[in-house]
């Protein structure tokens, strides 16, 4: 069987197949042989009706496919494969479907010279109705000469269906419909996958991840800072993946590539912390049923090693604070900061948990007592008389709330506003970059206060009293804190002490 062909060379650039085909190289491909067919076939996609050509097609949406050095139009490679035929020059084939993309041999028909080099196309009436249709709606796609809806993206024509000149809407609304599911995947450079129905998508998987965290929420099995976390992170899949993008046709070259751009955004800790809530949005789905099967993250998307942080850490430095600096931090601090910055240092409190502090605050004998929520550790933090002179100043000159929801809170900044923000602790981590650089202090955050305290109150030997003090969960296997019921109160107020000195030393008395 012989084929005529074309090398990339002689193209034309005419749009009607038949009249390019007098454009084309003279090259004739002898036969067809059963390894070219399974190539052929292993890129159309069949269905009741057309089948697809899943291969690489040109903007006006006729595939081509190499055989021999020369690009050869699939639909005649498929028509040659079906009737065992010569294409001649002198015999063209055509689709009796107005489908450039179909290689269903019923829907391909062999036609001779006789057909002029110009034939009157039957899509013209239909594409000028149409076209008049897409005005008066505003419909924001285009009609193509060769009666198809289509819109350009990135640089490129894409086509979602056919005009039809015995609908109302001209298939105006299938087209959209098929716009609609596709766009995301074409606007990112993907091959939309083909429609399923009752197919899990992406949305569906987040929105069930939500409302599953949303009712932990509610059963206070999970914070507020924790369900926002969760939050973000499906947003962050949406966006990357797009709603409508079948969860089962994720693959693992998508996960490396948002790993790609979470790295390039996040440090290792963030980075590890934000790959392990991705992957537990998707072992929700398996584990609810969403899912018929575990989805496939490929061996990329995983937290950075061990050898990784500790690189991390030893690039960064120590972030032990020098008390000749904290110190000049605490002054510049107005009010509100300044009691937030020394229960930082003084109790290894958090920003979110110094936010989140009640108005009336548990204060027993000088001792804070406090519940972590991140751990469900009770902690009780003896009080520096700088820390209970600060908190006693913030609270006389605390402003009115600007938000009801804020009235039970402690501290509340300048402007009225909650240091809990939108998001938690975000409020505070903006006025303490304000506060530093009224103090000249750079390259610290707010949680190396906590580190500071950590590490200055180890040193007096008594790390049963700094986790108290601190709100840490006993590691799993302590049995000794199973078994214990409390800390003496002495035993805190030595380990606070000992921080307090080391920020405010007291000179010793010269003989």
């Amino acid at each position: 069987m012989a084929l005529d062909g074309v090398c990339g060379a002689a193209q034309s650039t005419n749009l009607i197949p038949y009249r390019r085909y007098r454009t084309m190289s003279k090259a004739t491909i002898n036969k067809v042989d059963r390894k070219v067919a399974e190539r052929f076939w292993q890129k159309v996609q069949k269905g009741e009706g057309c089948w697809h050509w899943t291969g690489t097609t040109k903007p006006h949406g006729y595939g081509r496919m190499k055989i021999g050095g020369c690009l050869i139009y699939v639909h005649r490679i498929a028509y040659a494969i079906a009737h065992d035929v010569a294409l001649t020059p002198g015999l063209r084939v055509v689709h009796t479907c107005d489908n450039p993309s179909c290689v269903n041999p019923d829907h391909l028909e062999a036609v001779g010279e006789e057909i002029p080099a110009k034939p009157a196309t039957k899509h013209a009436p239909a594409v000028k109705k149409a076209r008049a249709y897409k005005q008066k709606h505003k419909i924001p796609l285009s009609v193509h000469a060769s009666g198809r809806w289509c819109r350009k993206v990135n640089q490129q024509l894409a086509y979602f269906g056919p005009v039809d000149p015995n609908a109302k809407d001209f298939g105006a609304g299938v087209a959209m419909a098929e716009h609609n599911r596709t766009i995301e995947d074409l606007r990112a450079g993907r091959k939309p996958r083909p429609e399923r129905d009752n197919a899990p998508t992406v949305k569906l998987l987040c929105n069930e991840f939500h409302k599953h965290k949303l009712a932990a929420l509610e059963a206070g099995e999970i914070t507020a800072r924790t369900f926002g976390e969760y939050e973000a992170t499906t947003d962050r899949i949406v966006a990357t993946f797009g709603r409508n993008r079948v969860v089962e046709d994720l693959t693992a070259e998508d996960f490396r590539h948002l790993r790609a751009k979470l790295a390039a955004q996040y440090g290792p800790v963030r980075l590890g912390n934000s790959i392990q809530r991705i992957r537990s949005v998707f072992k929700y789905g398996y584990d609810a049923g969403i899912l018929d099967r575990p989805v496939r993250f490929g061996p990329d998307f995983k937290k950075p090693s061990a050898r990784i942080m500790r690189r991390n850490r030893a690039r960064n430095g120590p972030r032990l604070f020098d008390p000749a600096d904290l110190r000049q931090i605490i002054d510049a601090a107005k009010p509100a900061m300044k009691a937030i910055i020394l229960l930082g240092i003084n109790g290894g409190m958090g920003g979110t948990e110094a936010a989140e502090l009640p108005l009336d605050l548990p204060i027993t004998d000088g001792i804070l007592e406090w519940h972590r929520e991140k751990t469900g550790v009770s902690r009780r933090i003896p009080l520096w008389p700088e820390t209970v002179k600060a908190i006693a100043d913030a609270r006389a000159c605390r402003p009115e709330p600007k938000d009801p929801a804020d009235a039970g809170l402690l501290f509340i900044g300048p402007r009225g506003q909650g240091y809990l923000g939108r998001r938690s602790g975000e409020r505070v981590a903006q006025d303490w970059k304000r506060v530093l650089k009224r103090a000249g202090v750079s390259g610290r955050t707010f949680y190396d206060l906590r580190r500071s305290f950590e590490t200055i109150a180890g040193d007096t030997g008594d790390q049963v009293a700094v986790d108290t003090v601190m709100g840490h969960a006993p590691p799993s296997g302590d049995m000794a804190s199973v078994y214990r019921q409390r800390v003496a109160d002495d035993r805190l107020r030595a380990v606070v002490e000992h921080v307090r000195q080391w920020l405010w030393p007291v000179p010793k008395n010269p003989r």
